[in-house]
Formats: structure tokens, C-alpha cells, sequence
């Protein structure tokens, strides 16, 4: 099987997912961040913002890291097979790293007073977190 053809399938399942995770958690995150920020409609909105390009780096990134694990697929059925295991992966880890981000926020929406910048603080130093836990694993990933 041509594995140009097996990434290019690839891709385009991962782009409408990528598109349609990203949209949902952007227009849903809004609230939750609102609720967080106590009312605070504009720190809620950059921050949402923040979180929804930091998801489309991370993604993007690993699945540059990702994508060229593993054997390169000679059959029309390890061809799906391929793309239905690595979108299941990176699938897994941005499930994972959701779950972070909602238990962060939630932790800070319980534990700090209103309008703090030690929540900004702790949103950013979380950001961090999500963005090198993918990277760390396709190193991991890579390395086998």
C-alpha cells in the first residue's frame, strides 16, 4: 500500500477530529472559565483562547512526532489498522491532558478568591504541563 496514500487518510480523519474537539472544548470551556474567573468575562475569554491554540500546537506537534512511528503499513488492512491505532493515541493523550486541565481549574475554582493573578499564574504553569507531557511521551513513543 502507497504510504502516502495511509497518511493522507490519516491526516484528514485527524484534521475534522482535531477541528471538531477543538471547536466543542473552545465553545464549552468558555463557561467553565467564566464560572473559574467568577464573572470575569474577558480573563475568561483570553485565557479560553489561549487554552484552544495551545490544544492546536500540541496536537499539531505530536502528531508530527508521532506519525512516523511504528511500520509502515503494506496492506489495505494494517492501513487501517495504522491509522486507526495512531489516531487512537493521540486520541488517549488529549483525553488525558483534558482531564488535567478540568481538574486544575476546577481545584482553582474551589480554592481561590476572586480575580487573583495566582490563578492566571497557576492556568499558565498548567498550560506548560499540557504542552510538554506530548512532547515527553512522543519522545518516550519515539525511543521504542
Amino acid at each position: 500500500m502507497n504510504t502516502e496514500y495511509v497518511y493522507g487518510i490519516y491526516l484528514v480523519l485527524k484534521v475534522i477530529l482535531t477541528i471538531w474537539i477543538a471547536q466543542t472544548l473552545f465553545n464549552n470551556g468558555r463557561v467553565l472559565l467564566a464560572a473559574t474567573f467568577r464573572g470575569n468575562e474577558p480573563m475568561a475569554n483570553v485565557i479560553n483562547q489561549l487554552l484552544w491554540v495551545g490544544f492546536y500546537m500540541v496536537n499539531m506537534g505530536f502528531d508530527a512526532l508521532f506519525l512516523r512511528n511504528g511500520a509502515k503499513p503494506q496492506t489495505l488492512i494494517e492501513a487501517i489498522e495504522y491509522n486507526i491505532a495512531k489516531i487512537g493515541v493521540v486520541l488517549m493523550v488529549m483525553g488525558v491532558m483534558h482531564f488535567i486541565t478540568l481538574f486544575v481549574i476546577a481545584r482553582m475554582s474551589r480554592k481561590s478568591k476572586p480575580h487573583t493573578t495566582k490563578r492566571v499564574a497557576q492556568l499558565f504553569c498548567l498550560l506548560r504541563l499540557v504542552v510538554l507531557l506530548p512532547i515527553a511521551l512522543g519522545w518516550v513513543i519515539r525511543s521504542h
